[in-house]
């Protein structure tokens, strides 16, 4: 099975677990380099990542009858060379658009509590 069918169905779970209900999101699986130009381009930070959110705009989109929520760029290869989850990163990154951060101390372990709950409920049986 293509790593393309898991996501979509953990992000759907993700959703799911959150409460989030005729919602959508993009979700996109991208090279090294392409997420490193996204994060020196959006974030100043001259270096490649494992995910990036971007919250969508809020207009209407006529192409579908859910709300956009915005895009998750993924990047698999620097994910796995960095002995990370990419379950674990997709869940970091919808609760990005769903307007959590890590930011300030407070929000930051809001957030990790909210990532461990919702990983936990998902079933994702991350170590």
């Amino acid at each position: 099975m293509p790593i393309e069918n898991d996501i979509s169905r953990w992000a759907k779970k993700t959703l799911a677990v959150l409460g989030v209900e005729g919602s959508e999101i993009d979700i996109y699986l991208v090279s090294d380099e392409l997420m490193h130009e996204l994060n020196l381009s959006y974030r100043k930070k001259d270096k490649p990542t494992t995910v990036l959110s971007f919250e969508a705009p809020d207009i209407p989109r006529p192409d579908t009858k859910y709300k956009h929520l915005g895009e998750v760029y993924l990047a698999p290869k620097y994910i796995s060379a960095h002995n990370e989850d990419i379950r674990r990163l997709l869940v970091h990154g919808i609760l990005h658009l769903l307007g959590f951060d890590h930011i300030r101390k407070a929000d930051a372990d809001l957030m990790e509590r909210k990532e461990e709950e919702t990983i936990k409920k998902a079933g994702f049986n991350i170590s």
